[in-house]
Order: structure tokens, then sequence, then C-alpha cells
């Protein structure tokens, strides 16, 4: 079972992608801003990390810079925000995709599996990197 960690500071969403997740069989963990994150990241080595841009202490942004900077270039990562003006920001700084919110449930998922199943193309209109 693929570990997810999802990095937002809107607990509505942190629920929302929590649950349709797990119903789909990931095991999840979750941080309310992006220096929580830091810290699961370097503990709990998650599969998969879902990040929003916006957050408090750290950024989605520099929580991914300082992510790929520090010895996990390979972990892949969605960035989710309500600013797609952020798309390219966030791709250069090494996200494997890009989900301008509000997101669809079906659509995090298949960008998800996507990205959890080696090979698998990335799917249409994700901003993927893959």
């Amino acid at each position: 079972m693929a570990r997810i960690l999802i990095a937002d500071d809107d607990a509505d969403l942190r629920t929302l992608f929590s649950l349709s997740l797990l119903r789909s069989g990931y095991d999840i963990t979750v941080a309310d801003d992006g220096a929580v994150a830091w810290q699961k990241l370097t503990t709990q080595a998650p599969d998969l990390l879902i990040t929003d841009i916006t957050m408090p202490v750290l950024d989605g942004l520099a929580l991914l810079r300082r992510l790929r900077a520090d010895g996990h270039p390979t972990l892949p990562v969605v960035v989710v925000s309500a600013h797609a003006e952020q798309h390219a920001a966030a791709l250069q700084a090494g996200a494997n995709a890009f989900l301008a919110k509000p997101v669809g449930l079906a659509q995090l998922r298949t960008v998800v599996e996507a990205l959890l199943t080696p090979g698998q193309p990335a799917p249409a209109g994700s901003g993927s990197t893959v």
C-alpha cells in the first residue's frame, strides 16, 4: 500500500483528499503546513506528496525546493493550488504534476495512480512532467 502525505492548511480539503484516497486503498498522513510536512517527509518516507502552495510557516514551493535539494529528487509531488498562475513555478521547482483548485477527486486519483505506477503515462491536462 502506497503512503501519501497531504500538506494543506485547509482542513476541509485535507479531509476530502484523505477520505477519497483512503477509499482507493492508500495510507494517508496529513500536515497543516510546510514545516510539519517536512518533518513527516524526513521521518515517515511517503511514496508521494500532495502539497498546496500557500501555507503558513513553509509554503509549498519552498517545501518542494527543499525536498529536491535535500536528497529526494525522485519522490513524486503533486502541487494543488487556487493560483493557476503558479503552474510554471511549481513545475520548475520540481513538481511532477500541478492541479488547479477546485480539484476533482477523480482527477486527483488519476494523477496519483499515474505517478505511483512506473511507466504509466501522465494523464492529459495534469500539467505533469512525467
